[in-house]
């Protein structure tokens, strides 16, 4: 057929989603601008769109009634010069049954003749041609109709999902133009970016905004872990840089552990794309290091005093080298334990821990047993392969508790920030509510892909 003319799925869309034309225009700038790598948020939601629809294709059922009636509807919404497409094969249906219609069309299209005046005979014919349509139509249904409706359906949803997002913040925020502009890109990078939904999201989109408007810093944190390793199963030591690093396990396997290179670039990233649409940003990142006593606390028999002496050592140097690498994105990186003492929380800090594990041992604590002791067999089982016999289940636990009162605390810190900072980091699964879950409003948690995870070769 010539001289077709597709509809603009995403402008049909759009006019139906977003309905106020100034409103409208913020909605297509924001879908024209480029993201960070170089496509438009248009391109990226078709892009993405026709992924979900091929991983959905074959596990999606999706009726033959509800495919053909999709067909029909792009039939009479692409147009063929005056008219649509299902329009002019109705019309050559209906004159391929009776040819007194092609004279009766020809009077209708030059004002000779009113549809009022059409035959008796025509609603008969008119029905069946339709049938014929339907038929054929639903003949035709296969793979590619199934693709472009789950396509279709997936942008719609996308494109609803980012119009949310800019009415809330023109309701909740009173962002308007460039201002509001910025936020709807911004969250929608952001949204690309999250590997889990956000703990506290409101928090986040709270904080955004408020920087947009006033020009304020948005406060990002990085809580991060030393570098644990074990060679040969048989002692502890820890990385005092961010190389690569192989090692042999208890059992003899290879155990690779990825640059940390890679972390450094994601922070950076992770700023550039605040700095990009003009969102002031202040990094601190801290490295719990004192899971280091929790690990192996005094007279644990795992490890003796001067391997804690050393590890203690390497974790200073940790710091320092960490810090030099990342002075280009933050002067802010700390151990916790200076970090405390530093802004004076330590005493603080350590009274919230302490009540945090006594409420866990006296079954009282804030979170569900059964999640207590999912996190108590993880720990048993990675240290009893690593240590054997030695490593007795009741270490397992008192390392657990105190590991999840360390992370519940972490509130002691994230309160003393004027503004609620956002967390950065990689997805932990129910571990993500930990993070400051003393006070869970004290913060927001964005999950995203930061480190590497270790490889293990048998």
């Amino acid at each position: 057929m010539n001289n077709l003319v597709k509809p603009d799925v995403v402008e049909d869309f759009v006019s139906e989603i977003v309905k106020r034309n100034d409103e409208r225009k913020i909605f297509n700038e924001v879908l024209n601008t480029k993201l960070i790598e170089g496509k438009t948020i248009k391109e990226d939601i078709k892009l993405e769109s026709e992924k979900d629809a091929t991983i959905a294709l074959n596990r999606t059922d999706i009726t033959k009634q509800v495919l053909q009636d999709f067909a029909i509807g792009k039939l009479k919404k692409t147009k063929q010069g005056q008219t649509s497409v299902y329009e002019s094969l109705l019309r050559g249906v209906i004159e391929y049954l009776d040819d007194d219609f092609k004279i009766i069309h020809t009077k209708l299209d030059n004002a000779k003749m009113a549809y009022k005046d059409l035959p008796n005979k025509y609603p008969g014919i008119h029905n069946k041609a339709v049938g014929i349509i339907e038929a054929k139509i639903k003949d035709g249904l296969n793979n590619k109709v199934k693709m472009e409706f789950l396509m279709e359906k997936i942008m719609e949803s996308k494109l609803r999902s980012l119009a949310h997002e800019m009415f809330y913040a023109t309701n909740r925020f009173n962002l308007n133009n460039n201002d509001l502009l910025r936020y709807t890109c911004l969250m929608y990078e952001l949204d690309k970016l999250k590997q889990a939904p956000i703990e506290q999201s409101d928090i986040l989109k709270t904080e955004v905004a408020g920087s947009i408007k006033s020009g304020n810093c948005l406060e990002m944190i990085h809580i991060k872990s030393l570098r644990y390793t074990y060679p040969n199963g048989k002692r502890l030591q820890i990385l005092e840089n961010t190389d690569g690093f192989e090692t042999k396990g208890i059992k003899g396997e290879r155990r690779l552990y990825p640059s940390e290179e890679v972390i450094v670039k994601r922070l950076a990233n992770m700023k550039l794309l605040f700095d990009t649409y003009r969102v002031r940003t202040n990094l601190t990142v801290i490295i719990a290091d004192n899971d280091l006593e929790c690990l192996f606390p005094e007279r644990n028999g795992l490890v003796d005093r001067i391997e804690i002496v050393e590890a203690r050592k390497s974790a200073n140097k940790y710091v320092v080298y960490l810090g030099n690498t990342l002075r280009f994105v933050t002067q802010n990186v700390y151990l916790l334990t200076d970090y405390l003492k530093e802004f004076k929380l330590k005493n603080l800090y350590l009274q919230e821990k302490d009540k945090v594990v006594s409420s866990l041992r006296n079954g009282r604590g804030p979170l569900k047993e059964a999640v207590v002791e999912e996190r108590v067999n993880h720990q048993f089982e990675h240290y009893h392969d690593m240590f054997g016999e030695i490593y007795s289940r009741s270490q397992a636990r008192d390392t657990a508790l105190n590991m999840i009162a360390n992370n519940m605390a972490l509130s002691v810190v994230f309160s003393k920030f004027r503004n609620r900072p956002i967390v950065f980091i990689d997805d932990r699964g129910e571990e993500n509510k930990l993070i400051g879950g003393i006070t869970p409003t004290s913060r927001a948690v964005f999950l995203t892909k930061l480190k590497d995870p270790v490889k293990v070769v048998q």
